[in-house]
Order: C-alpha cells, then sequence, then structure tokens
C-alpha cells in the first residue's frame, strides 16, 4: 500500500520553510478521520493511501497567526499522529480484553514496534529545518493501529478480521490456477523483494529491522487465532501491508539521502 506521495511533498515544503502553524486538534479532526476510515471498501481504496494525511494537508495551508516556528511547522504532522495513536491504543484495549490469552504476544510485538519506529524514525531528522521524524512516525502508527483495529472486529461467518486486512493489503488479483492463499504468499513476496531493495540501498536499518521483523511475527500469526476467515489468508495479508507499508517508508529515507 502506497503512502500518499502528495503528502510527503507537502509536509516537505512545510518543514523546510516554517511558513504556517498548525491549529489544535478538535472534534473536526477526529470527525474526519472517523469518516475516512468508516467509508465502504468497496468503493475507495481502504487505508493508509486515503486516510493518512487528510490532517496535515489541509493544515499547511492555514496561515499563521504569529511568528512563525519550526515547532509549528512540526505540529501539523504531530496533530494527526496523536490521533491515530489514540485509534491505536483504543484497538489494543479492545483486542486485549477480547483475547486475554494473546495479551503477551501482542505486548511483545508493541514493545517491538516502538523500538523499531523510533529506531528508523530518528534517521529522517537531518537538520532541525528539515526535521521528518514525525512524518514518520504518522505513517508507521497508522498502519500499526489499522492493522489492531481490524483484529478488534468481532468475527462473523464473513470473517470480518480477516476482510478487513485484506481489504487494507489492497486486492490481489489471482493469476491462473491460483487460489487466494497463493495470491497472498505471492503479493507477499513481492514486497518482501521491494523492502529488501529500499534497505540495501539505505544500510544500516539493521537493528530498526530485527525489531520491525519480530513485531510483524508477534502480531500477524494471531489473525489466524482471531479469525481464520474463509480464505486463512488474514496472517499473510498482515506481513503483505507491514512490509509494503514499512518499504515505503525506507524508500522516503533512501529518497532524502540520495536527494
Amino acid at each position: 500500500m502506497s503512502f500518499a506521495w502528495h503528502f510527503w511533498i507537502f509536509a516537505t515544503c512545510l518543514l523546510s520553510t516554517a511558513l504556517f502553524a498548525a491549529p489544535q486538534v478538535t472534534s473536526a479532526d477526529r470527525t474526519a478521520i472517523v469518516q475516512c476510515v468508516s467509508a465502504p471498501h468497496d468503493i475507495r481504496d481502504y487505508g493508509e493511501t486515503s486516510c493518512v494525511g487528510i490532517i496535515p494537508n489541509p493544515c499547511v495551508k492555514v496561515p499563521s497567526s504569529r511568528d512563525p516556528q519550526i515547532k509549528d511547522a512540526k505540529a501539523c504532522a504531530a496533530r494527526e499522529l496523536a490521533l491515530w495513536d489514540e485509534r491505536l491504543q483504543a484497538s489494543l484495549k479492545i483486542v486485549n480484553a477480547s483475547f486475554p490469552a494473546l495479551q503477551p504476544a501482542i505486548t511483545d510485538a508493541q514493545s517491538n514496534w516502538l523500538k523499531s519506529r523510533e529506531e528508523l524514525c530518528s534517521a529522517f531528522y537531518i537538520e532541525e529545518s528539515n526535521d521528518r521524524t514525525d512524518l514518520c512516525r504518522l505513517q508507521e502508527t497508522s498502519r500499526r493501529a489499522l492493522i489492531i483495529e481490524c483484529m478488534s472486529l468481532a468475527h462473523d461467518n464473513n470473517g470480518s478480521a480477516e476482510t478487513c486486512i485484506g481489504s487494507l493489503a489492497g486486492h490481489c488479483e489471482l493469476a491462473p490456477g491460483e487460489n487466494a492463499r497463493a495470491c497472498a504468499v505471492r503479493a507477499l513476496s513481492i514486497s518482501k523483494k521491494r523492502l529488501q531493495a529500499a534497505v540495501n540501498d539505505v544500510g544500516g536499518k539493521e537493528e530498526a529491522q530485527s525489531y520491525w521483523l519480530k513485531s510483524r511475527e508477534k502480531l500477524c500469526p494471531l489473525f489466524g487465532i482471531i479469525d481464520p476467515g474463509m480464505d486463512r489468508v488474514g496472517s499473510d495479508r498482515c506481513r503483505q501491508l507491514e512490509t509494503s507499508g514499512r518499504a515505503e517508508v525506507i524508500e522516503r529515507l533512501v529518497e532524502i539521502y540520495s536527494g
């Protein structure tokens, strides 16, 4: 799943020039994200591409009412980051309460994820006027929040959690002779190659990737327990989403350092 490219361009201009100030988080911000995430899956590209950045993008158009500061510019990304973190924490509570036996695995997954996020996103700090650490955290946190929200859905005969994570990962076009599971494995393989290429290009992110892999492998297999689903592909679709999302973030890092 690809992060909205215009968001990175817009936010980069903002963080480089600090011409705008971020207004305070409002109830309208929360409503905007709720409405976006809740939109029917069959009429839009569900997930990060369409829902992440819907607050910072308008935010950067609001003129500052006082002397512009770098911290004002960074607040545009930090503002939405706080809302996605809210959603993540709320969904974690639901999942832990609904599946208490899985709580140790989820706690371990989240601990490694946080270490991975901070290790990776710290690399986005180049200089104060070009600090994109919160943009990195926003993408990482929104992706994890959406995955945990899928896990928090009650299982029904349609495989709610599996259907949700499949929508987030995107449609898998069946090749001749493939079933849904084989398609999911193939899509995951493609995402792994993309991620490895990005990691090779940026270099020096072994520790962050080690934490990330531990987190992914603690979290994603839980879909097979929470909701095996009709096709039993939830775990691999989760891995695909995590892998393609991490590849997107590292690709942005490669572009920053090569630009």
